[in-house]
């Protein structure tokens, strides 16, 4: 390399999410030279604290620490002294869900019923999954079932999109566990656990230059050079073609991103009046309402939770999750009707403010985390590859079982920063 090339850092990560933050942890434990750059004005992706007024418990993007036995989170929180709710770590189950249909609550023998019809999903997807077949995740549900709506609602927010569109044998890799919540809301927990990493917000990337012996990356003020490359990026801002390499990366490169698509999980958040809600009010629920605007409203999950502050937290994923973002007036009647019909004026008048996510219009992440096309689950693999030893990848996208998640990006950015460590001792 020519004496006027002189690497400004060893290694740049471009993205300050999760997977970006436990990258640079990692190598700065090895004392290689690193960079976070992020095109946001904030660090933790999608992890996003909700205004102050809201409370800390309530997160704008992720906000559980799934399977948190096992969660590298969870730990971290310990180390940090951060407090960890345990209360209600099964609190998705069938059996603690709070059912309703037409304002009455489920008889004990149609929680039952709904229970026999999700194990013969899981019967089939478990078939699916032995067999290698790649099909849709909708084909392991029967249509005349009379639960297939509510099992076909609850995957399609799960995964941001409708179950038709999901492969089953990339939803079958994901593993169960406990749910936890960080008192202190997760988003605050990765501002605390951040500090000290070397970090460049409002620093978009605009091209990746890896056809030299060295990198360039350049963003919208300055160039970099580097030895290597680790983009952590949404899969929305790949896909949408938002940074540049030159060369263009490979086909089977681009491919994989294309057919790991965004799915859209937005949230609307409720405020209400302290003493609102009982101890026993708390919990997951699902309402079979009688509102039907061509189905996008037959199905209403929310919980409630009640602490420093009361809220309910609505979910919809998929069109109706588009529909949250394109039309928020009218969800806002749509939950403010519900919320009266459901529990009565007296609640209904507690409200204090309104809230909505928008994750699919957000520019840095163009979505709320990755699903593969039905035939396309092997693909995260190809995703996750590295190239010529400059280029890595990591994220949610990029890894099996685990997608979706905080703990899979965590776990994504330590494994291309070990990855990183061993090729530049070669």
């Amino acid at each position: 390399m020519s004496n006027n090339k002189i690497f400004n850092y060893e290694v740049i990560i471009v993205g300050a999410g999760i997977a970006g933050i436990s990258a640079a942890k990692i190598l700065d434990k090895n004392n290689i030279s690193n960079i976070v750059i992020e095109a946001n004005n904030r660090l933790g992706g999608r992890a996003k604290k909700a205004p102050e007024s809201f409370g800390n418990w309530f997160d704008l993007g992720c906000s559980y620490l799934h399977e948190g036995d096992m969660n590298p989170l969870t730990s971290i929180a310990d180390s940090l002294n951060v407090p960890i709710n345990y209360e209600n770590s099964d609190i998705f189950s069938i059996e603690k869900t709070k059912y309703f249909q037409s304002n009455k609550s489920f008889l004990s023998n149609e929680k039952h019923l709904l229970k026999k019809s999700h194990d013969k999903f899981l019967t089939k997807l478990n078939f699916f999954r032995h067999k290698v077949e790649d099909r849709s995740l909708s084909s392991c549900l029967n249509i005349a079932d009379p639960y297939y709506t509510i099992i076909f609602d609850y995957l399609t927010g799960l995964n941001g999109i409708e179950a038709n569109l999901v492969s089953a044998l990339d939803f079958a890799s994901v593993n169960d566990g406990k749910d936890l919540i960080i008192e202190s809301g997760l988003a605050r927990l990765i501002d605390k656990w951040a500090k000290g990493i070397c970090l460049s917000l409002n620093t978009p990337v605009t091209q990746i230059n890896w056809e030299k012996d060295y990198i360039e990356i350049y963003t919208q003020s300055k160039k970099y050079i580097c030895k290597s490359v680790l983009l952590t990026v949404s899969n929305g801002v790949l896909r949408n073609e938002d940074i540049s390499f030159i060369p263009q990366l490979p086909n089977y490169k681009i491919q994989a991103i294309h057919n790991l698509p965004m799915g859209i999980l937005n949230k609307i958040g409720v405020l209400f009046k302290q003493g609102t809600f009982k101890e026993n009010d708390i919990g997951w629920y699902v309402a079979l309402t009688d509102t039907n605007d061509n189905d996008k409203s037959q199905i209403i999950s929310f919980e409630i939770r009640k602490r420093e502050k009361e809220h309910m937290i609505f979910f919809f994923g998929g069109e109706k999750g588009l529909d949250v973002e394109n039309f928020p007036d009218k969800y806002y009647k749509i939950i403010t009707s519900f919320i009266k019909n459901q529990f009565g004026n007296l609640i209904g008048n507690n409200i204090i403010e309104i809230i909505h996510t928008s994750w699919g219009k957000d520019p840095f992440t163009k979505g709320s985390y990755s699903f593969a096309l039905p035939g396309h689950s092997s693909e995260r693999e190809l995703l996750k590859k590295s190239l010529e030893k400059k280029v890595y990848f990591a994220g949610e996208a990029t890894i099996k079982s685990y997608y979706g998640t905080c703990h899979g990006a965590y776990i994504s950015g330590v494994n291309a920063a070990n990855a990183i460590i061993s090729d530049l001792s070669d």
